[in-house]
């Protein structure tokens, strides 16, 4: 797992999680932040269909995304500008939601997901790249030289014939 996955995952569990602030709990939820809470899930859950490493990362490959623990992430410059579109439309969505219907912590929640998800759409948008933090596909730290095998290695389980299956087809 590169640290780039990491911060991604890591924010979008935050920000799928229910704040647990002490105002949040005191007050009763405000129309606007169950529509923002949706939201909120279907982009993360967009997330994990658009990466299907980051979805074995969370073991969130079961069940009804079962068929994501046998395909890699798309990489390349066609994927990069699936993603950007795909993160424009996210961004166009959250810049859309009523901010004075949301509680003071569902108006965090927004600004939250909205920067995060304006800065994955910075880099390729304006400097047609992937990440301004690691402009190359190929570096000496990383790549998918590199990350494949060790999400091979240290991530893709493989307890049962299905799972063989899943890493044979990841393999190949």
């Amino acid at each position: 797992m590169d640290r780039r996955n990491f911060i991604a995952g890591s924010g979008a569990l935050a920000l799928a999680a229910p704040s647990l602030s002490s105002t949040a709990l005191a007050a009763p939820a405000v129309r606007g932040d169950t529509a923002l809470r949706g939201l909120l899930d279907a982009i993360f859950a967009d997330d994990l269909i658009a990466s299907p490493e980051e979805a074995t990362g969370y073991a969130l490959d079961k069940d009804a995304n079962a068929r994501l623990r046998s395909i890699l992430d798309p990489r390349g410059a066609k994927a990069w500008q699936a993603e950007l579109k795909r993160n424009q439309r996210w961004l166009a969505r959250l810049k859309d939601v009523n901010a004075p219907s949301l509680s003071e912590a569902g108006r965090r929640q927004r600004e939250v997901a909205e920067y995060m998800v304006a800065a994955r759409v910075a880099a390729p948008a304006r400097f047609d790249i992937n990440s301004v933090q690691r402009p190359y596909p190929i570096f000496q730290q990383g790549g998918a030289y590199f990350s494949i095998p060790n999400f091979l290695e240290s991530q893709q389980p493989v307890e049962t014939a299905a799972d063989a299956e899943a890493y044979l087809a990841r393999l190949s």
